[in-house]
């Protein structure tokens, strides 16, 4: 049984600090139900709200808070001449305040959030009003004095491995760069370079294998016998190039541009 157990619990999810965190370390989508349950081990739920723009996330999150229990508090952020500036810092503590008046019943806050503009608010919580604060934030993405404040510790679980949607996103973006390191890149090349463990996708090479071949098949790549000169011969070989005028390549370049990944690219030949 968890120590910190029992009471009533209020959640407050900085939901643009969770999702941007697991999308970005781990090519992740929080899963609200998910998050509600993580507040649940700890007591009775009678408060949980999410704070976020939600104008730019997926609309389908709409329901799945609704079948979670959780409130979504929509929060546009302030335009400044230069600069927009997030107020979800602002509003979720007007909130916490709110139930700290309101509710003095709630024993436990769960606070989903890496942020150490947070830490003041736990520490009063904890020293001056005698709350159980619990944070909850994704991992490697987590202030360590945040949670050196606080009464626990429950990180947000993240699967094991990514996605093969978010992997496809990902070889498209690695094939575009490697398209302008390399002259003539090659299905065996990219593969090979995709499944290093220094490039961090976490495949191995028949994963890396079936990935690609599955994206030449749906023409996602086009495939043709082209000329190399190897050691001052000619030498046909089958080089591999992103379509980029298929619909799903286009999307991911147009919201991810390439950008260098991790190691340098080695060229492979591939003979025909």
């Amino acid at each position: 049984m968890n120590d910190h157990t029992g009471g009533e619990v209020a959640l407050f999810i900085d939901f643009e600090n969770i999702r941007y965190s697991m999308v970005k370390l781990y090519g992740q989508e929080p899963d609200p139900q998910k998050l509600m349950a993580k507040a649940l081990k700890y007591g009775r739920v009678s408060v949980a709200s999410a704070y976020a723009d939600f104008s730019r996330h997926p609309e389908a999150l709409a329901r799945r808070f609704e079948v979670a229990g959780i409130a979504r508090v929509d929060v546009p952020p302030k335009v400044r001449t230069d600069h927009e500036e997030s107020r979800v810092d602002l509003f979720m503590l007007l909130d916490i305040i709110d139930a700290l008046l309101d509710r003095p019943q709630v024993d436990i806050f769960v606070l989903m959030t890496g942020d150490s503009d947070f830490i003041r608010v736990a520490v009063k919580l904890k020293n001056r009003f005698g709350k159980k604060v619990i944070i909850s934030g994704v991992p490697g993405a987590v202030s360590n004095d945040l949670v050196q404040c606080a009464t626990g510790a429950d990180p947000v679980e993240v699967e094991e491995g990514l996605s093969d949607e978010v992997l496809r996103k990902e070889l498209i973006r690695i094939a575009a760069y490697l398209e302008t390191k390399w002259k003539q890149p090659t299905f065996r090349g990219i593969k090979q370079w995709v499944s290093d463990p220094r490039c961090k996708l976490g495949i191995s090479a028949d994963k890396a294998h079936r990935l690609l071949d599955e994206m030449v098949q749906a023409g996602l790549f086009t495939r043709n016998i082209e000329t190399a000169w190897v050691n001052e011969e000619p030498r046909e070989i089958t080089v591999t190039r992103l379509n980029r005028e298929h619909p799903e390549v286009a999307g991911v370049l147009a919201s991810t541009p390439p950008i260098a990944p991790p190691i340098a690219p080695v060229v492979v030949a591939e003979t025909s």
